[in-house]
């Protein structure tokens, strides 16, 4: 068998036999980061579907297209868009109103 447990010969096959593999320690999903105020991000309170304004990102997952498609027309003047400090954010219902138009 050598250094590899659980892999050997078996009497019915000549080739190599894998056995069960499990887990040894449980995952935990990640804490959520909180920003620079010290206050804990509400992006998780609100479903994508239900929020009125999306950033690009969430945007794009919930129109279903390239994220570059999407800044590309706000940049174009295509897909009305404003910002907040440095992130840009669309107004859920321009933002169908612009799927509607394509």
């Amino acid at each position: 068998m050598g250094f590899l447990t659980g892999i050997g010969k078996t009497p019915n096959d000549s080739g190599l036999t894998i056995g069960t593999v499990t887990p040894m320690v449980d995952i935990e999903p990640w804490p959520e980061k909180e920003s620079v105020t010290g206050r804990k991000s509400a992006r998780s309170a609100v479903p994508i579907a239900e929020q009125l304004a999306l950033n690009i990102n969430d945007a794009a997952q919930l129109a279903g297209l390239p994220r570059n498609f999407i800044a590309s027309s706000i940049e174009s003047g295509k897909l009305k868009a404003f910002k907040v400090g440095k992130v840009s954010y669309v107004k859920r219902s321009d933002l169908e109103a612009f799927i509607q138009s394509l």
